[in-house]
């Protein structure tokens, strides 16, 4: 029974995927901003803690990149929290990029569908 199945190409599967990933692409590119942007807050709120942790730390006259176990712990303070928001900066980018791609690769399909009635801005507007 399965040798008279049509073997799937290459080529119809890239289609398949495509048009999936059209679907989703513009979720995909929504979500990844601003899990990007949460991201990139997170690091800035990191960075102003650590800095305000060595600002403290040396008020007595101490560096914070001395070879002590107190400047170490204090440097790897925010070692996880650094390192997680790093890993989702980087699966935000791949979404979004995902995204876009999704977006370039079906720019002439989303003219050819027909109108869902869906109003636009210029319908709002104009």
């Amino acid at each position: 029974m399965s040798a008279n199945k049509p073997a799937r190409s290459a080529s119809s599967t890239r289609k398949v995927f495509v048009a999936l990933l059209g679907e989703y692409s513009k979720a995909l590119l929504v979500v990844g901003t601003v899990v990007l942007l949460v991201a990139l807050a997170v690091l800035g709120v990191l960075w102003i803690l650590d800095t305000f942790n060595a600002a403290v730390y040396s008020v007595d006259g101490k560096s914070i990149s001395d070879a002590t176990d107190e400047a170490r712990a204090l440097r790897d303070t925010y070692a996880p929290a650094r390192a997680g928001s790093v890993v989702v900066l980087i699966f935000a980018a791949v979404f979004m990029v995902l995204g876009g791609a999704g977006l370039y690769l079906n720019r002439g399909a989303r003219a050819a569908q027909p109108d869902d009635g869906e109003l636009g801005v210029d319908d709002m507007f104009g």
